[in-house]
Formats: C-alpha cells, structure tokens, sequence
C-alpha cells in the first residue's frame, strides 16, 4: 500500500494514473532518497509555468520558444544556477569567478598548518595551481600532494596523458581479468566470472544478477526478496501447468521460457509463469469468460 496526504493507493501504477507521471520516473525519484509524496509532486520542467518581464508562460519550452531559444538549452542553464532571465538571454549572466589558488583557505598536511594551499604546494615541491586544481576535482590535500594514494576514480594528468594513462589502467585491468578470469561488479561490488557479465566484445560493468534484480525493480516493483519468494512458494515450477521454470537457484537469472505474470490493470505482480501459459493470459486479455468458454469448447469437442 500506498500513501500520499492521506491517500491510500494500491499500487504504484495507480500513483502514476492519478499523479500523471511514468512509474519509471517515480522508481527514479525514489532512487534519489526523496520521499513518495516528494516523488509525486516534484515539478517537472514541462509543468512549470515561468514569469518573464510580468509575462506568464505554461512551461519553460514555451518561453525558450518565444525568445527563439533551444529549450534543452535553457533548462541545462538553469540547472547550473542562471536566473530565468539569465538563461533566456534577457540579463547579462554573471559568471562566478574561482580562485584557483585557494587563498586565505587554511590546510593541514601530516599534523602542520599551512595558512593556504599555495603555501602547502610549495613547501612539497609543487606548482600551487596544480594542487589546487586537484583538490577543485576532489582530492583531499594529502591525496592531492601525493603523500596519500589517489582513489580508484581519479586519473591523474590531463589531455593526451591523462588518455593515456586511462587507456593503461583499463588494459591492466583487462590482463588481470583474463589472469584471473574474474570482473569486479560496480554495482555489488563483488568479483565475479567473467562469463557472468552480458557483452561480446565489451562486458557489461554490472553482472547479470544486479542487471536481473534491476529489471525487477522497474519493470515489475518487486524486490529480489519477493522474486525468491515467489519461486520457493511455487517450487520452481509453473502456477499453472506445473512444468518446472528455468531459473537460477542461487539468483533471478531464468531463460526466456520464464515470465513474470502481472495484472496489466493493477501492475500486480500474480506468480511466475511459463512463457506457453503467460502468452495463453496475453491471448485471452486475461478474460475469465473467454477462458470458460474454451474450457466449454474442448469438453464439448472430445464429448463428440
């Protein structure tokens, strides 16, 4: 169940019906920590109505459109921060400089104080806009200074080198995955088979599990807690003509031949059918009547 001012709702597509928004950007949303209601009542961009110059307009595409500007354009300037009329050309944007130099900003290597980062720079033997432009990208400023190791997400260098050394950390990484034969998962973070990431030339970076459970998530709302339930409720096998369904015994991994039922009205997910059985629902638009009758007709047909 669902719960918004109050509201009780059933279901997420329910949600999506009343609120008018896909259930993929409500998972999305939900993704991003905020709330259910939060979730629902987010502007979007073609729904939020702009004044400009005591103007109204329904959406922010329209106003672009009237100023004879791009609307990707004009929302990728508001997302960095420009005013309304900044981005559509009206005021002069204001850029905001960076001291690249960090002056008057107080740092601490290995236990002494240095009264700014320039000052931290040369007493290492480095150029001041070199640290600082490191610890602009994220660096804290023992990391920056060499003194402690880079994390695995930062390539030092820039330009061709910076190329370069990005195209000698993937080859080591692809040797030490054929030594090994086995693909850290950027999503679990576990080292896995090989094998056991999609992709024939280029794997995949996340493996066929965490692909599966994500499918899970968004196609159908169902965790892979509640996808191991269902298969132990049914035993492996079809719910309804018994055959057993090929499916890992470990994860959700299954073959084509396994479909997971759902209610196309509610979005409920019903059970874990054979691809045979859930296209045999599709046929009949999940109609119980349509389903008697062919019962009817068979019973009738081997009577005579």
């Amino acid at each position: 169940m669902y719960f918004i001012d109050n509201k009780q709702y059933s279901s997420l597509e329910e949600v999506s019906n009343i609120y008018k928004l896909p259930v993929s950007t409500i998972l999305a949303r939900l993704d991003q920590k905020l709330t259910l209601e939060e979730a629902v009542t987010t502007p979007r961009w073609s729904h939020t109505k702009v004044a400009v110059n005591g103007e109204q307009f329904p959406s922010i595409a329209s106003a672009s459109r009237y100023y004879g500007l791009n609307p990707g354009l004009v929302r990728s300037r508001l997302a960095n921060g420009w005013s309304i009329e900044e981005a559509l050309g009206i005021a002069e944007h204001k850029k905001k400089i960076t001291c690249h130099n960090n002056k008057g900003k107080i740092v601490t290597v290995q236990g002494v104080e240095y009264k700014s980062i320039k000052e931290a720079a040369l007493a290492h033997g480095f150029k001041p806009r070199f640290i600082s432009n490191r610890v602009n990208r994220g660096l804290s400023i023992e990391e920056a200074l060499e003194i402690k190791p880079f994390p695995t997400w930062f390539v030092p260098g820039k330009g061709q080198k910076r190329i370069q050394l990005a195209q000698q950390t993937k080859q080591n990484r692809e040797q030490e995955e054929s030594r090994t034969g086995l693909r850290l998962c950027s999503c679990c973070g576990e080292h896995r088979p090989i094998f056991n990431f999609h992709g024939k030339k280029e794997k995949a970076s996340r493996c066929k599990d965490c692909v599966s459970a994500s499918f899970l998530r968004y196609k159908y709302n169902i965790s892979l807690a509640e996808f191991n339930r269902l298969k132990e409720q049914q035993r492996g096998l079809c719910k309804i003509c018994g055959v057993a369904l090929e499916i890992s015994e470990s994860s959700s991994l299954r073959t084509k031949n396994v479909a997971v039922d759902h209610c196309h009205s509610t979005g409920k997910v019903r059970g874990l059918l054979c691809s045979m059985c859930n296209k045999g629902l599709g046929c009949f638009s999940d109609n119980t009547a349509s389903l008697e009758a062919a019962i009817l007709y068979l019973q009738e047909s081997r009577a005579n």
